[in-house]
């Protein structure tokens, strides 16, 4: 819609957010591996192969992951639910073309599952959720859906219905791409297509950088910046620091500006006079 009514900046913007979540799905499907390798530096417990990257949280949290058996004593399972409610087609076509034979080993593993004896409650998915997905992911024909729905493919509510009739059109022929935008060339480089923000918005371990003067966020007070953990303080209740960082010779820094670059990424200009 952008595009179509000459809003490039907005175009070139929602592109890079969708290349972004390109990036999360392909490391959602394929990460769990770096994960396996290190194991996590923060517990003892052996991860084994069934585990699954489940959700990225803001700020310093990161991936969260877990298995049927992994963390042991954890009350909540979430790897049964990451294709819970999948109905986009452009990812889709993005997981046809990049991960397809993750995602079929995935998803005959969940199947194979969630039929077995003594699977956990809410592991299994229906066999008419099945239709739908294995249909916009694998680009499966329509006898190998209808063979997997059996005879209850159109008893559900109307409107799995209606989502079941078209999986199984798509299955009837190959599935053809028409190209809305024509192709050019590409842009330059640019600091950030994110708009405008007054500084950085994600939050790390730790952070750099002196404290900001009140009446002036963007100027520091006139300082060498320090490297401090955020998310522990010493027993006095203080920042917990591993010192301070002096990048030039100056005896002090006079002035100590935060130039943002784009949403995640400033820089700290310590000026000598």
């Amino acid at each position: 819609m952008a595009y179509r009514v000459g809003d490039m900046d907005a175009y070139e913007f929602a592109s890079g957010q969708f290349v972004r979540e390109l990036c999360h799905l392909f490391l959602k499907q394929r990460g769990q591996e770096y994960f396996r390798h290190h194991q996590p530096w923060h517990s003892i417990e052996f991860m084994g192969e069934e585990v699954f990257l489940t959700r990225l949280e803001r700020g310093t949290t990161g991936w969260e992951m877990d298995g049927p058996g992994y963390p042991a004593q954890s009350p909540l399972r979430l790897y049964n639910q990451r294709w819970s409610g999948f109905r986009d087609p452009d990812s889709a076509r993005f997981y046809h073309e990049y991960l397809q034979e993750d995602v079929r080993r995935e998803l005959g593993w969940l199947q194979a599952r969630g039929n077995s004896a003594g699977s956990g409650q809410g592991e299994s998915i229906s066999p008419l959720d099945w239709i739908q997905l294995r249909s916009a992911l694998l680009n499966e024909s329509a006898s190998t859906l209808a063979a997997s729905a059996g005879a209850d493919l159109f008893t559900p509510s109307r409107l799995k219905v209606l989502g079941n009739c078209l999986a199984l059109l798509r299955g009837t022929r190959p599935v053809h791409f028409q190209r809305l935008i024509p192709p050019a060339a590409p842009d330059p480089f640019t600091q950030s297509l994110d708009p405008v923000r007054g500084g950085p918005a994600e939050g790390c371990w730790t952070t750099v950088g002196p404290a900001a003067k009140p009446d002036r966020p963007m100027d520091l007070e006139a300082a060498w910046p320090s490297l401090t953990w955020t998310t522990w303080q010493t027993p006095a209740g203080g920042p917990w620091t591993f010192g301070t960082i002096r990048p030039g010779g100056m005896e002090q820094p006079k002035r100590v500006r935060r130039i943002a670059l784009n949403w995640n990424t400033e820089i700290i200009a310590c000026d000598g006079e």
